[in-house]
């Protein structure tokens, strides 16, 4: 039995999932403002990270969550940090301090990051099957964990 939280969290990625469906087959004006390089896409996902990983750290300090959970919260804060500071160029973008010549000679984008070295918008299949195993390994595990927390509470 699926539970109203887990309909919820289903219901708004293919809520998501559509904008993009609809965005690229008939507006794609909003599909290039969603997705491309400094747009606002990027930027609500951007902060979308460090929001994840504020929320992650708080849900592992407090002291009425179980253990259980906060591996998990543990994995998934420092994860969102870790993309969120990758997005940000460690920096860079927001305080504008120049690119060190190692990220300029192997960053096709000429950042301080470690994503984009060697691959940047190239696109290989194991970097395609990695972001799509560890996303959905993250996803199912939390919903798993969420839908298991809220139904303990339960009598």
């Amino acid at each position: 039995m699926f539970s109203q939280h887990r309909v919820f969290l289903f219901s708004l990625s293919f809520l998501i999932c559509g904008f993009y469906l609809y965005a690229v087959l008939y507006v794609p004006q909003w599909y290039v403002l969603a997705t491309y390089e400094d747009l606002y896409g990027e930027w609500v996902q951007t902060f979308s990270f460090l929001a994840t990983s504020i929320f992650s750290f708080l849900i592992i300090f407090n002291t009425k969550q179980k253990t259980a959970y906060r591996a998990f919260f543990t994995l998934l804060g420092i994860a969102a940090l870790y993309v969120f500071l990758e997005e940000i160029s460690w920096g860079q973008r927001l305080i504008g301090f120049g690119t060190p010549e190692f990220f300029e000679k192997h960053n096709y984008q000429d950042e301080v990051n470690f994503h984009n070295l060697l691959t940047g918008p190239v696109d290989v299949w194991t970097k395609t099957f990695l972001e799509y195993f560890i996303s959905c390994g993250l996803i199912c595990y939390g919903l798993n964990s969420y839908d298991k927390c809220m139904t303990s509470g339960r009598s």
